[in-house]
């Protein structure tokens, strides 16, 4: 179902945002080397991305997040800006992309999600979520969450990916 979803929102059918949940072992770096050889066997440029670099390792030409889109280190919990700019090889790169495969979604805080969101939309000039660009986000919310400092336990949850507008809009296409 996550590989079609992919497909048809590359046909322009459905969300451009898909969520795959998936607990330890259950196949999803498969689907990801999959999609992964798939997409670029039909010419489609993907970029795999992780927040932490062990998870991006395990991706075939995975990248972390912070390098994809220049994000500050470290990390503010509001107002995140990716420093990407726009004449540069990596802004075209980014622009180019069809496909950005997002595993371990859930370690990443909300605002690396917001500067990615709108850095694509600052380079494509389109306010789709991401520029319109096809991203499937993936990981487990029963592993560890981001690690957030001088948050309290009970605001955690709104500066983590279901705390993102984005989410709790429906915007996002979830299985």
């Amino acid at each position: 179902e996550v590989f079609n979803a992919v497909v048809e929102s590359l046909n322009g059918e459905g969300s451009n945002v898909i969520w795959m949940d998936g607990c330890a072992g259950s196949g999803k770096t498969y689907l990801y080397t999959t999609l992964l050889a798939y997409l670029r066997s039909e010419s489609l440029l993907v970029l795999p991305l992780a927040f932490f670099g062990i998870a991006a390792l395990l991706l075939p030409g995975g990248r972390t997040v912070h390098s994809r889109f220049k994000l500050p280190v470290p990390l503010p919990l509001h107002d995140a800006v990716a420093q990407v700019h726009p004449a540069t090889t990596l802004a075209e790169l980014l622009r180019r992309t069809d496909v950005f495969l997002w595993d371990e979604a859930p370690t990443a805080p909300r605002a690396a999600f917001e500067a990615a969101d709108r850095c694509l939309q600052d380079l494509t000039g389109n306010s789709a979520p991401f520029g319109g660009k096809t991203v499937l986000l993936g990981g487990d919310f029963r592993q560890i969450p981001p690690v957030l400092r001088r948050v309290d336990n009970d605001a955690v949850r709104e500066h983590t990916l279901k705390g993102w507008e984005r989410w709790q809009s429906g915007a996002i296409r979830k299985f």
